[in-house]
């Protein structure tokens, strides 16, 4: 998905028309003539490309690009400006744009530029993936962890100084300042 937001409605028109949405895989393209109509699309539908203009009514291009960089939305934001300046350029850095396109637009440029934002969102996307999937192991694999130390403590006459910080760091109990048992249950459950 993509969203176009621009005030005028020939840039927006211009864009629908000149970059190459289907070779790049882009079904859905919104429209916003302000941030502020933007925001609600932006939220709603959770377009991984945004084109921006800089210079808008209600909210404009810096304002948008704040909020996206502080909601942090997983999207690739490019700015689309009729104004070669740099606040304009140094905001669009600040806030994480992927790139700045100066108007009148150039087909080869938009579609150049489209072409390395959808690269680099697939290939953000295997790492979130990939963060994902370590997150789900980590999970699952933590509850044996936590069996083998404290079943190690139940042998052990002292607790090992690292067992003791990794305790306080997971649950928040400082093993040197309290006193403390250790029991062993065993649950079983049955199936009637």
């Amino acid at each position: 998905k993509a969203i176009i937001i621009d005030d005028e409605k020939h840039v927006r028109e211009g864009l629908m028309l000149l970059a190459e949405w289907d070779r790049f895989g882009i079904e859905e393209v919104f429209e916003a003539k302000d941030g502020e109509e933007a925001k609600e699309i932006i939220l709603k539908h959770r377009p991984e490309i945004i084109f921006t203009d800089m210079n808008m009514p209600k909210i404009d291009g810096i304002n948008l690009l704040k909020w996206l960089h502080a909601s942090e939305i997983d999207s690739k934001t490019i700015v689309v400006s009729g104004y070669d300046d740099f606040q304009y350029m140094r905001n669009a850095i600040t806030y994480g744009s992927f790139d700045y396109i100066l108007k009148p637009i150039e087909p080869d440029i938009l579609n150049e530029t489209l072409d390395r934002a959808i690269k680099e969102w697939k290939k953000q996307g295997l790492k979130r993936e990939s963060t994902i999937e370590n997150t789900r192991v980590i999970n699952e694999v933590k509850p044996l962890y936590w069996d083998h130390v404290f079943t190690k403590l139940l042998t052990n006459k002292s607790i090992p100084s690292d067992a003791s910080m990794k305790i306080q760091k997971e649950f928040g109990i400082n093993l040197t300042e309290v006193e403390y048992t250790f029991s062993l249950l065993s649950i079983s459950s049955t199936i009637s």
